[in-house]
């Protein structure tokens, strides 16, 4: 998937102006077009530049079997599907439009439900929002900062983020995917997560020193790599009011007192790790 942004429309959505280019919002439009028959079938993906169509297109995702359909045209047998063309469960592509005729997603599905295996998504301003392949894949910001990572084994990176845009947590299994400075700009939620064998002493007084974490106000510390050398800078988050330690392999009774001790106007949770 190409990281640069690409709008992706329904050629309906278009104009056409006095030069005979194609137009959206007034202006030639450069990226790629669907054209989508009134029964809902997608049948073809046009490449267009400056208002120009150059031909068509092979960016999409693997057609193995059944149809490619716009999924304004598709119903649902009931309020769990299965989603029905024609009376029958779908097998095939389906793509989702927004009410400016925008594709957001685009998804393999088998039986009249997602199939699993492959997904795309797109802000309106074209660029990538996810990539998932049989369970592995990317997810990105706006911006194309890596926003999480996963295998078919394991989520190795997460940034979770609320409605109201702030981060509320950062699940990490690999450190190598976490750039901090990713996340140095963003607000951190009131209620916020860290798990993962990934968050240990350096990223946490990291967190601490350079973003957001300061103002957390109740923080959930999970199955991480932090040890006792973190005691400090969890007692150093003045505006903490309530710790959760839960199945950290470093963390144990000993730990939890010294941050009672050193914090007595908070609340401190314990669970021990069951393996140690």
């Amino acid at each position: 998937m190409t990281m640069e942004p690409m709008r992706r429309i329904r050629t309906s959505t278009l104009t056409t102006d006095d030069n005979g280019r194609l137009s959206y919002e007034g202006a030639g439009f450069s990226g790629l077009a669907y054209r989508v028959e009134d029964d809902g079938v997608v049948r073809e993906l046009l490449a267009v530049s400056e208002g120009s169509v150059s031909g068509t297109s092979d960016d999409w995702l693997p057609q193995l079997e059944g149809a490619r359909l716009d999924r304004a045209c598709l119903e649902l047998a009931d309020a769990y599907g299965p989603l029905l063309w024609r009376g029958a469960p779908v097998d095939g592509i389906v793509y989702t439009f927004n009410r400016q005729g925008l594709c957001l997603v685009e998804e393999a599905y088998a039986s009249g439900q997602p199939a699993d295996t492959a997904r795309r998504e797109w802000y309106p301003s074209g660029a990538p929002k996810a990539d998932m392949r049989n369970g592995d894949g990317w997810a990105w910001f706006e911006d194309g900062r890596v926003r999480a990572r996963a295998t078919p084994e394991q989520t190795l990176l997460n940034l979770p983020v609320r409605d109201d845009g702030s981060l509320s947590g950062i699940v990490l299994h690999d450190p190598s995917l976490l750039d901090v400075t990713s996340v140095k700009p963003m607000a951190f939620s009131n209620e916020f997560l860290l798990t993962g064998r990934g968050v240990d002493d350096r990223l946490l007084q990291t967190l601490r020193d350079e973003t957001g974490l300061g103002t957390v106000l109740r923080l959930h510390l999970i199955d991480t790599a932090v040890t006792p050398a973190s005691v400090e800078v969890l007692a150093s988050l003045k505006s903490l009011n309530e710790l959760w330690l839960r199945r950290n392999r470093a963390l144990g009774p000993g730990q939890v007192e010294a941050l009672r001790a050193r914090r007595p106007d908070g609340v401190v949770h314990y669970e021990e790790d069951p393996t140690t």
